[in-house]
């Protein structure tokens, strides 16, 4: 049987490049991808619309991904967008953390049950 390539983020790749101030149909999916992962929050830009929070969302995120920080939605935003990645969010409250929480114990006990 065929391996089932998985895109990720799919519907990214079909928002054309936007400029701040530009507005499009369809970009409320990298809005979603930018609060998602904790770049921009809730309720505080404009739904399609390459607005002011959603530029510098854009610009912490290229930065976050070592892309150049223009704050704008480039081919290389979009391309990084849509790579593999974890579920869980680079930011928290707009802070970047190494890790989420320690692990407080370095010995990991487990067993095997059958059924």
């Amino acid at each position: 049987m065929p391996e089932k390539s998985i895109q990720p983020f799919a519907a990214i790749r079909s928002v054309p490049a936007l400029s701040k101030g530009e507005e499009v149909a369809g970009f409320e999916v990298v809005q979603g991808f930018l609060e998602r992962f904790g770049y921009l929050r809730g309720h505080t830009f404009a739904g399609s619309q390459l607005d002011d929070p959603t530029a510098d969302a854009l610009a912490r995120y290229q930065e976050f991904n070592g892309l150049r920080a223009t704050g704008t939605f480039d081919e290389p935003t979009r391309e990084q967008m849509t790579t593999h990645r974890c579920g869980m969010s680079d930011l928290d409250d707009g802070v970047a953390f190494a890790t989420r929480c320690a692990w407080p114990n370095p010995s990991l006990t487990f067993a095997f049950e059958d059924g």
